[in-house]
């Protein structure tokens, strides 16, 4: 009896190492990117994702059999893949162009979560995440649902006196329902749903460069602590070389 599952043990493992063997070798094809603009020299480096590590992790977390890549855009801070799968479905990676503190994208990913569980706005689903640079990958990254839709900027000036107001109010539902949204303090949502530490960026100097870095403080019980956090936050980002001008200079005038 105990030959027989030893033998019954060593070949389930023996098909579960020839399925991923075989799911390695499977060639992931790289489609031609969707974003055209060159990299300036103001911003982040392009990213190089290691995207078989990425499939592969798809398919380890989610069981999803990723067979194409895509790099649709990119942000100040992110860039965006579409991931097609094996049976037809879209998922998203958003890869993080710079380093950001690990309970950023915690919290980022749990206020997602917790909007979704407490609201009707379609926000989608994050199935899996890595909050540290240190991966296979090479980045940080989430990967979640793809939405259909089109970017309202590009469409706008197309669309009637109508369709405008109907797009307006809907913008009004989505901001009703935030605003309907009650915490006992201000700060950033931690994975709990509950209010931790207010997390933002900070301009710090880093060996001569000004690089932008995530700090915490708070969580702040009353508006006032909030006001003059979010002041702080905002002379912070001003470049240090605007700080010497006169106030005249800064203002425009």
């Amino acid at each position: 009896m105990i030959d027989t599952i030893f033998v019954s043990a060593w070949q389930v493992l023996n098909l579960a190492s020839e399925s991923v063997l075989s799911r390695r070798v499977m060639p992931l094809s790289i489609l031609p990117s969707l974003d055209d603009d060159e990299y300036e020299g103001y911003e982040y480096p392009e990213l190089k994702p290691d995207l078989t590590a990425l499939s592969d992790l798809v398919h380890t977390r989610i069981g999803q059999t990723i067979i194409s890549c895509q790099k649709v855009t990119r942000g100040t801070y992110n860039e965006i893949y579409m991931l097609n799968t094996e049976d037809g479905r879209k998922l998203i990676a958003r890869l993080c162009r710079s380093p950001r503190h690990p309970s950023a994208l915690r919290s980022e990913v749990a206020t997602m979560k917790l909007v979704r569980s407490r609201t009707s706005i379609p926000v989608p689903v994050v199935h899996f995440f890595e909050d540290s640079p240190s991966n296979e990958v090479g980045m940080q990254f989430l990967v979640m649902d793809y939405v259909e839709g089109v970017n309202l900027y590009q469409m706008w000036e197309d669309l009637t006196l109508e369709h405008k107001k109907d797009v307006l109010t809907q913008v009004a539902w989505v901001l009703g329902q935030l605003a309907n949204m009650e915490f006992e303090a201000t700060g950033s949502i931690v994975e709990d749903g509950s209010v931790g530490p207010l997390l933002h960026p900070m301009a710090e100097n880093v060996d001569e460069e000004e690089v932008i870095i995530d700090m915490s403080d708070g969580p702040y019980g009353s508006t006032s602590g909030t006001q003059i956090s979010m002041v702080k936050i905002s002379f912070s980002l001003i470049p240090r070389s605007a700080m010497a001008l006169p106030l005249h200079a800064l203002l425009g005038s």
